[in-house]
C-alpha cells in the first residue's frame, strides 16, 4: 500500500501490466468536461535542454503533460538531485497537442522523456493508440516513461499503453493509477486530480521509476 510515508516503487512491468506552480500546464477534461482545479497559466521552466550524451541515469529529463504534469513541478527536481528537470506541460493538453509541440521543438527533449498525456484525450482506444505511436516514433530511441490514466473510465486506454510497452523496449509504465486508489484523501473531488500531498506522492512514484534501472537496458 502507498503512503507519503514510503518512497513508492511503482513500475509497471512490460510484459505483463493492464496499464500550482510556475510553469506551463494541463488540466483533466472529461468528455463531458470536469471543473478543473488546477493552475490555467501556461510557461515553461529553465533553459531548453538538449539532447546531450549523457546516460539516462544520470542525464537531463523532460517532463511533458498537461495539468497532472503540473502538479509535480514544485516537487519532482528536487527528488533528482544533480538531474536538469525541464517541463513543459499545459492545462487541457491532449496527446496530439503534444504531438504537435515536439514536432515544433525537437531540441528541447531530453535523453529522458516522462509523458503524462491522456487524460484529455477522447475515450477512443485506437486513436489514442496511433497517437502513442507518433509521439513514440518521435522520441526515437530516448527512454520513455509514460505515467498511466487514473481517469475513471479510461481503463482502455491505460491498455492501450500496456500493449505499447510490449512493443517499444524503450517505453515504461509508471503506475500512479494504484497508488492514487490507495490514498483517497490525496485526491481532489473530480477523481482525477490531486492534493499538494497527493501530487508529491506522484513525483516519488515518477522519480522512483527514474532512478530505477531502465528495463530496456537489462
Amino acid at each position: 500500500r502507498w503512503t507519503r510515508a514510503l518512497t513508492p516503487l511503482v513500475l509497471i512491468a512490460l510484459a505483463g501490466a493492464d496499464a500550482p506552480a510556475a510553469v506551463a500546464r494541463s488540466l483533466a477534461r472529461p468528455a463531458s468536461g470536469p471543473p478543473s482545479t488546477a493552475p490555467a497559466t501556461t510557461s515553461t521552466t529553465a533553459a531548453t535542454v538538449p539532447l546531450l550524451p549523457e546516460t539516462v541515469s544520470t542525464g537531463p529529463v523532460f517532463a511533458l503533460g498537461d495539468s497532472l504534469t503540473v502538479g509535480i513541478e514544485p516537487y519532482l527536481p528536487a527528488l533528482l538531485p544533480g538531474r536538469r528537470v525541464r517541463f513543459d506541460a499545459q492545462v487541457g493538453r491532449t496527446t496530439a497537442e503534444a504531438i504537435a509541440i515536439v514536432k515544433a521543438h525537437p531540441a528541447e527533449l531530453a535523453p529522458t522523456v516522462v509523458v503524462g498525456l491522456g487524460t484529455n484525450d477522447d475515450l477512443s482506444p485506437t486513436e489514442f493508440a496511433q497517437h502513442v505511436d507518433e509521439l513514440m516514433a518521435l522520441l526515437g530511441d530516448r527512454r520513455v516513461l509514460w505515467v498511466n490514466l487514473n481517469r475513471p473510465g479510461y481503463e482502455s486506454l491505460n491498455a492501450v499503453l500496456v500493449n505499447a510497452a510490449l512493443g517499444y523496449p524503450n517505453l515504461q509504465l509508471v503506475d500512479w493509477a494504484t497508488p492514487y486508489a490507495e490514498n483517497p484523501q490525496d485526491q481532489t473531488f473530480d477523481g482525477i486530480h490531486a492534493t499538494e500531498a497527493g501530487y508529491q506522492l506522484r513525483a516519488q512514484v515518477i522519480a522512483s521509476a527514474l532512478t530505477s534501472p531502465s528495463p530496456a537496458a537489462s
